[in-house]
């Protein structure tokens, strides 16, 4: 009768061992879902802080390239008329 008694102790001893292991697993599932959920949102929100960055850089960009652009039309602008001028004085003389 005790060897029956101690079983029955040693089976719900490991029952309830069973009920706490599996509990803690679920917690533990629960906090990894967290912080995969947690790093997903992060990953989000930086890729998209960085598109808006490399967005801002590409339209400093293009503005600077514009300038540059404009900068040598007028240039070329200067220098033709400048040639049209030396043209006029050399013909005056």
């Amino acid at each position: 009768m005790k060897k029956e008694d101690n079983r029955d102790i040693q089976f719900r001893h490991l029952v309830m061992e069973n009920v706490r292991l599996t509990n803690e697993n679920a917690r533990l599932r629960a906090h990894v879902d967290f912080l995969t959920e947690e790093n997903r949102s992060v990953e989000d929100e930086t890729r998209e802080e960085y598109k808006a960055e490399i967005e801002h850089w590409k339209s400093l960009y293009e503005s600077a390239l514009q300038s540059v652009k404009e900068a040598n039309e007028r240039a070329d602008r200067f220098e033709q008329s400048s040639k049209g001028k030396q043209r006029g004085l050399q013909e005056r003389h």
